[in-house]
């Protein structure tokens, strides 16, 4: 959910689809898949800088997204 919410507050990329896998795992799909892979590692690399808050925002955005049950 971290990834995610970062990814997804960077605004290079955009969500293009969600797909539960089971009732614990949803997997978020961005594009464009290339800028996401390079965010991916600056966020694991701790090379990321965003606002807390915009994390806050996204993740917040995801878990209804997640609980509505929309795509």
């Amino acid at each position: 959910m971290a990834v995610a919410s970062f990814l997804l507050c960077s605004g290079q990329v955009r969500l293009v689809k969600t797909e539960r896998i089971n009732e614990k795992l949803v997997l978020f799909h961005f594009s464009p898949k290339k800028i996401a892979e390079k965010l991916v590692a600056d966020f694991w690399s701790d090379q990321a800088i965003v606002s807390p808050r915009k994390v806050f925002e996204a993740r917040r955005s995801l878990t209804d997204l997640i609980f509505s049950g929309s795509p």
